[in-house]
């Protein structure tokens, strides 16, 4: 009897490795003093499964809990820029879930106007 071990794979949930900090993750978000923590953020050299894990929990994350999530990934140039994640944020998040940041938007243009002479508030 032939096994094919690429299907078998696909198959079932193979995620390894990483468990103790999945987990602590979710456990977190179980306890009464989740709402203390707003951020998830972990780093590490290249190899150890930093994308995987963040994959996981998105995947756990979007079956299933109340949490509202999304991920911002600062390997992306122009989103290690400040202004650019936080608009990157804003936007995930408003698309996601509805989401309306007045103030964050009105807080924002004049972050601009006042950082960037291009840029005035009637625009």
């Amino acid at each position: 009897m032939k096994i094919d071990l690429l299907e078998l794979l696909e198959e079932e949930d193979t995620y390894t490795g990483r468990q103790k900090e999945l987990d602590l993750f979710f456990e977190s978000l179980e306890s009464k003093q989740w709402n203390e923590y707003k951020i998830l953020s972990y780093y590490g050299v290249g190899g150890i499964g930093k994308t995987e894990l963040r994959k996981e929990i998105m995947k756990k994350l979007e079956n299933g809990s109340e949490a509202e999530s999304t991920y911002i990934d600062f390997e992306t140039n122009e989103l290690q820029q400040v202004e650019k994640a936080l608009v990157y944020l804003r936007t995930e998040i408003g698309k996601k879930y509805g989401v309306q940041f007045t103030l964050f938007d009105a807080a924002y243009i004049i972050y601009m106007e006042k950082t960037n002479n291009a840029v005035s508030i009637n625009e």
